[in-house]
């Protein structure tokens, strides 16, 4: 059951080594490998133009299906504000150790990543998009108040696996959910958090109700920000007002400033 549920829910999108290296040439992005003993993780690196010594950098945790090359457009109003992006691929996805995924193995990969690179910056922000939040959330849990974490960002979040199947499936949702082992409990996590959290959720979300959006903002214990757009669940960087870009530029300057 568990594997069942495993393959329905990651559905992760791989590729070969060279559609890898076209896709970042086309891109213009570099990437790094992050050893692990069970296989190695992808790192995609998107800089800005004018990277500044002190300017802040992301770590950006993608969320189901898509790998980091296919969230590629969610890293751009980052990289625009200044903000170096790094974002793997958990093992199973993209150009990283293949596999059927599951919710250890991407909590480990994610806690690698940040081995790997955490101490390259002084300043970061984690950034957990879909499923993403979870991973985004416990590992910003584990980190505690580190002095280079200046908060997290949870973008079309939810608070568990568990309260998706039910808002989406009911009863038999929940079922099938509790027999296998992946809970992706964000709330729990996000309970635990001690630094500024941004929940950010679109109001036309067909993936992951906004209700459940902000289910998961409710859970935040501590300094926490909400804030919607009329969006769906992976386009928020869309928005044609420009707010979301903003939001990215005074969250650089928030974060490069702050003690």
């Amino acid at each position: 059951m568990d594997v069942w549920v495993r393959e329905r829910v990651y559905k992760p999108q791989t590729l070969t080594p060279s559609e890898w290296q076209a896709g970042l040439a086309r891109l213009g992005h570099t990437a790094e490998t992050v050893p692990g003993p069970a296989g190695d993780v992808q790192l995609l690196v998107a800089r800005p133009a004018l990277a500044r010594a002190s300017a802040p950098a992301v770590l950006y945790l993608h969320g189901t299906y898509r790998h980091a090359l296919g969230n590629a457009a969610k890293l751009r109003p980052m990289v625009e504000a200044g903000w170096t992006v790094y974002a793997p691929d958990y093992r199973g996805w993209g150009a990283s150790a293949p596999g059927l995924p599951d919710e250890a193995g991407i909590h480990a990969d994610a806690w690698a990543a940040w081995q790997h690179i955490g101490e390259r910056h002084s300043r970061w922000l984690i950034v957990g998009h879909s499923m993403g939040t979870a991973v985004a959330a416990q590992l910003a849990a584990r980190l505690g108040a580190a002095p280079a974490l200046c908060g997290v960002v949870l973008e079309s979040g939810f608070p568990s696996f568990a309260r998706v199947a039910a808002f989406s499936s009911g009863a038999l949702g929940v079922g099938l959910t509790a027999l296998g082992r992946q809970r992706m409990d964000t709330a729990a996590a996000a309970r635990q958090l001690r630094v500024p959290v941004w929940v950010w959720h679109g109001e036309r979300d067909r993936t992951i109700d906004l209700a459940l959006g902000r289910e998961l903002f409710d859970a935040v214990a501590g300094e926490k920000h909400w804030e919607t757009w009329p969006l769906d669940h992976s386009n928020l960087q869309d928005d044609p007002s420009g707010r979301y870009a903003q939001r990215w530029r005074e969250l650089a300057e928030r974060c490069s400033t702050q003690p």
